[in-house]
Protein backbone atom coordinates (compact mmCIF):
# COMPACT_ATOMS: atom_id res chain seq x y z
CA UNK A 1 0.00 0.00 0.00
CA UNK A 2 1.19 3.38 -0.32
CA UNK A 3 2.62 5.37 2.80
CA UNK A 4 0.70 8.83 2.68
CA UNK A 5 -0.17 11.03 5.27
CA UNK A 6 -3.25 10.69 6.84
CA UNK A 7 -6.41 12.86 5.88
CA UNK A 8 -9.99 12.82 8.15
CA UNK A 9 -12.85 13.44 6.01
CA UNK A 10 -15.77 14.19 6.52
CA UNK A 11 -19.50 13.23 4.92
CA UNK A 12 -22.33 14.95 5.87
CA UNK A 13 -25.87 16.20 4.78
CA UNK A 14 -29.56 15.79 6.21
CA UNK A 15 -30.85 12.68 7.03
CA UNK A 16 -32.04 10.58 3.70
CA UNK A 17 -28.81 12.11 1.42
CA UNK A 18 -26.80 8.25 1.77
CA UNK A 19 -24.19 9.02 3.53
CA UNK A 20 -23.86 6.01 5.64
CA UNK A 21 -24.09 4.04 2.23
CA UNK A 22 -21.76 6.29 0.68
CA UNK A 23 -19.47 5.83 3.35
CA UNK A 24 -18.89 2.52 2.75
CA UNK A 25 -19.13 2.49 -0.80
CA UNK A 26 -16.41 4.89 -0.70
CA UNK A 27 -14.03 2.68 1.46
CA UNK A 28 -14.61 -0.27 -0.75
CA UNK A 29 -13.68 2.14 -3.81
CA UNK A 30 -10.20 3.38 -1.94
CA UNK A 31 -9.43 -0.21 -1.10
CA UNK A 32 -9.42 -1.47 -4.17
CA UNK A 33 -6.97 1.57 -5.11
CA UNK A 34 -4.72 0.39 -2.57
CA UNK A 35 -5.19 2.94 0.53
CA UNK A 36 -5.73 2.17 3.86
CA UNK A 37 -8.89 2.94 4.94
CA UNK A 38 -10.72 2.89 8.59
CA UNK A 39 -14.15 4.39 9.13
CA UNK A 40 -14.97 5.87 12.90
CA UNK A 41 -17.48 4.17 14.71
CA UNK A 42 -20.74 6.33 15.19
CA UNK A 43 -21.01 5.42 18.96
CA UNK A 44 -18.25 3.97 21.58
CA UNK A 45 -19.14 0.53 23.18
CA UNK A 46 -21.48 0.59 26.05
CA UNK A 47 -25.45 1.08 27.73
CA UNK A 48 -25.73 4.59 26.52
CA UNK A 49 -24.72 3.41 23.04
CA UNK A 50 -27.40 1.05 22.96
CA UNK A 51 -29.71 3.81 24.09
CA UNK A 52 -29.16 6.25 21.58
CA UNK A 53 -29.28 3.73 18.89
CA UNK A 54 -31.95 2.49 20.16
CA UNK A 55 -34.10 5.73 20.29
CA UNK A 56 -32.75 6.27 16.41
CA UNK A 57 -35.04 3.48 15.55
CA UNK A 58 -38.31 5.72 16.29
CA UNK A 59 -37.79 8.45 14.06
CA UNK A 60 -35.52 11.06 12.53
CA UNK A 61 -34.52 13.00 15.11
CA UNK A 62 -32.66 11.93 17.94
CA UNK A 63 -33.68 14.46 20.55
CA UNK A 64 -37.21 13.89 20.19
CA UNK A 65 -36.84 10.02 21.53
CA UNK A 66 -34.54 10.59 24.71
CA UNK A 67 -35.32 10.36 27.89
CA UNK A 68 -32.64 12.62 28.83
CA UNK A 69 -32.16 16.72 28.78
CA UNK A 70 -31.40 17.62 25.36
CA UNK A 71 -28.00 19.50 27.44
CA UNK A 72 -27.34 15.59 27.99
CA UNK A 73 -27.74 14.27 24.79
CA UNK A 74 -25.25 17.19 22.82
CA UNK A 75 -22.02 16.14 25.87
CA UNK A 76 -22.53 12.93 25.25
CA UNK A 77 -22.76 12.94 21.58
CA UNK A 78 -19.11 15.05 21.48
CA UNK A 79 -18.27 12.51 24.05
CA UNK A 80 -19.15 9.48 21.66
CA UNK A 81 -16.77 11.52 18.89
CA UNK A 82 -13.95 11.75 21.27
CA UNK A 83 -14.07 8.25 22.21
CA UNK A 84 -14.90 7.27 18.60
CA UNK A 85 -11.85 8.94 16.88
CA UNK A 86 -9.52 7.42 19.38
CA UNK A 87 -11.22 3.96 18.51
CA UNK A 88 -10.61 4.22 15.03
CA UNK A 89 -8.00 2.00 13.60
CA UNK A 90 -4.85 3.62 12.29
CA UNK A 91 -5.45 4.42 8.79
CA UNK A 92 -4.49 6.65 5.71
CA UNK A 93 -7.75 7.59 5.56
CA UNK A 94 -10.63 8.09 8.69
CA UNK A 95 -13.98 8.05 6.85
CA UNK A 96 -16.28 9.68 9.37
CA UNK A 97 -19.95 9.96 8.60
CA UNK A 98 -20.96 12.53 9.99
CA UNK A 99 -18.83 14.91 12.80
CA UNK A 100 -19.61 18.33 14.34
CA UNK A 101 -21.70 20.17 11.51
CA UNK A 102 -24.63 17.52 12.58
CA UNK A 103 -23.45 17.95 16.45
CA UNK A 104 -24.00 21.79 15.90
CA UNK A 105 -26.95 21.76 13.94
CA UNK A 106 -28.78 19.09 15.69
CA UNK A 107 -28.41 19.80 18.79
CA UNK A 108 -28.88 23.27 18.70
CA UNK A 109 -32.00 22.91 17.05
CA UNK A 110 -33.81 21.11 19.90
CA UNK A 111 -32.41 22.43 22.69
CA UNK A 112 -35.25 24.21 25.22
CA UNK A 113 -32.91 27.32 26.22
CA UNK A 114 -34.15 30.61 25.74
CA UNK A 115 -32.32 32.05 23.48
CA UNK A 116 -30.97 28.58 21.80
CA UNK A 117 -27.73 28.82 20.90
CA UNK A 118 -26.75 29.49 16.98
CA UNK A 119 -25.52 26.26 15.19
CA UNK A 120 -22.22 28.60 14.08
CA UNK A 121 -21.21 29.22 17.48
CA UNK A 122 -22.08 26.26 18.75
CA UNK A 123 -20.04 24.88 15.58
CA UNK A 124 -16.47 27.07 16.40
CA UNK A 125 -16.82 26.13 20.23
CA UNK A 126 -16.16 22.49 19.57
CA UNK A 127 -13.75 23.27 16.91
CA UNK A 128 -12.06 25.16 19.42
CA UNK A 129 -12.27 21.97 22.09
CA UNK A 130 -11.35 19.89 19.55
CA UNK A 131 -8.34 21.86 18.37
CA UNK A 132 -6.99 22.23 22.18
CA UNK A 133 -7.46 18.73 22.72
CA UNK A 134 -5.55 17.84 19.85
CA UNK A 135 -8.75 15.99 18.25
CA UNK A 136 -8.95 15.63 14.98
CA UNK A 137 -10.75 18.54 12.31
CA UNK A 138 -12.20 17.62 9.06
CA UNK A 139 -9.41 17.72 6.34
CA UNK A 140 -12.10 17.38 3.90
CA UNK A 141 -15.91 17.56 4.27
CA UNK A 142 -18.26 16.39 1.33
CA UNK A 143 -22.12 17.97 1.81
CA UNK A 144 -24.19 15.71 0.39
CA UNK A 145 -27.46 17.07 -1.47
CA UNK A 146 -30.73 16.28 -2.70
CA UNK A 147 -34.05 17.68 -3.05
CA UNK A 148 -36.86 17.30 -0.79
CA UNK A 149 -38.66 14.64 -2.66
CA UNK A 150 -35.62 12.47 -3.50
CA UNK A 151 -35.36 12.55 0.48
CA UNK A 152 -38.60 11.52 1.39
CA UNK A 153 -39.09 8.91 -0.68
CA UNK A 154 -35.49 7.11 0.96
CA UNK A 155 -36.90 8.00 4.47
CA UNK A 156 -39.93 6.00 3.31
CA UNK A 157 -38.16 3.52 2.22
CA UNK A 158 -35.77 3.40 5.15
CA UNK A 159 -38.22 4.27 8.03
CA UNK A 160 -41.11 2.43 6.61
CA UNK A 161 -43.41 5.77 7.03
CA UNK A 162 -43.15 9.00 5.07
CA UNK A 163 -41.39 11.84 6.76
CA UNK A 164 -44.11 14.31 8.26
CA UNK A 165 -43.97 17.86 7.25
CA UNK A 166 -42.65 19.04 9.93
CA UNK A 167 -39.98 17.13 9.75
CA UNK A 168 -39.37 17.75 6.14
CA UNK A 169 -39.75 21.22 6.89
CA UNK A 170 -36.72 20.75 9.63
CA UNK A 171 -34.57 18.96 7.38
CA UNK A 172 -34.65 21.86 4.64
CA UNK A 173 -34.06 24.17 7.67
CA UNK A 174 -30.94 21.78 7.66
CA UNK A 175 -29.77 21.81 4.64
CA UNK A 176 -29.10 25.39 3.93
CA UNK A 177 -27.46 25.60 7.48
CA UNK A 178 -25.10 22.54 6.59
CA UNK A 179 -24.48 24.83 3.40
CA UNK A 180 -23.80 27.73 5.68
CA UNK A 181 -21.67 26.31 8.23
CA UNK A 182 -19.56 23.88 5.21
CA UNK A 183 -17.20 26.09 4.19
CA UNK A 184 -15.99 27.26 7.20
CA UNK A 185 -12.70 27.37 8.89
CA UNK A 186 -13.00 23.58 10.06
CA UNK A 187 -12.16 22.25 6.63
CA UNK A 188 -9.76 23.10 4.14
CA UNK A 189 -11.80 22.15 1.72
CA UNK A 190 -15.28 21.32 0.72
CA UNK A 191 -17.06 19.97 -1.65
CA UNK A 192 -20.88 19.81 -2.54
CA UNK A 193 -21.91 16.54 -3.78
CA UNK A 194 -24.82 15.91 -5.91
CA UNK A 195 -26.49 13.02 -4.01
CA UNK A 196 -29.50 12.68 -6.54
CA UNK A 197 -27.62 10.42 -8.64
CA UNK A 198 -26.63 6.29 -8.50
CA UNK A 199 -24.89 6.18 -4.74
CA UNK A 200 -21.60 4.47 -7.43
CA UNK A 201 -21.48 7.32 -8.94
CA UNK A 202 -21.48 9.81 -5.70
CA UNK A 203 -18.79 7.14 -4.34
CA UNK A 204 -16.78 7.63 -7.13
CA UNK A 205 -16.61 11.19 -7.40
CA UNK A 206 -15.68 11.48 -3.82
CA UNK A 207 -13.16 8.50 -4.14
CA UNK A 208 -11.45 10.47 -6.98
CA UNK A 209 -11.25 14.17 -4.55
CA UNK A 210 -9.68 11.74 -1.83
CA UNK A 211 -7.35 10.49 -4.11
CA UNK A 212 -6.32 13.72 -5.71
CA UNK A 213 -6.02 15.56 -2.07
CA UNK A 214 -3.82 12.92 -0.86
CA UNK A 215 -1.73 12.96 -3.43
CA UNK A 216 -0.96 16.62 -3.36
CA UNK A 217 -0.12 15.95 0.66
CA UNK A 218 3.52 15.98 0.85
CA UNK A 219 4.34 11.99 2.22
Amino acid sequence: MRTMSRLFVVIEGIDGTGKSTVCRRVADVLRTRGIDVAIKPEFPDGDLAEEFKTALTKGLFLAEHLAMPPAAAFFYLAYAQVVSVASSPAATIILCDRYLHTLAIYQSHFVKSAPAPKPTELLASLEHLFSAFGLPLADVVFLLEASLPTVSKRLAEREERAPSSEEEAVLLAFQEIYRHLGSGPSASHFFSIDAERDISEVASEISSHIVALLEARPV
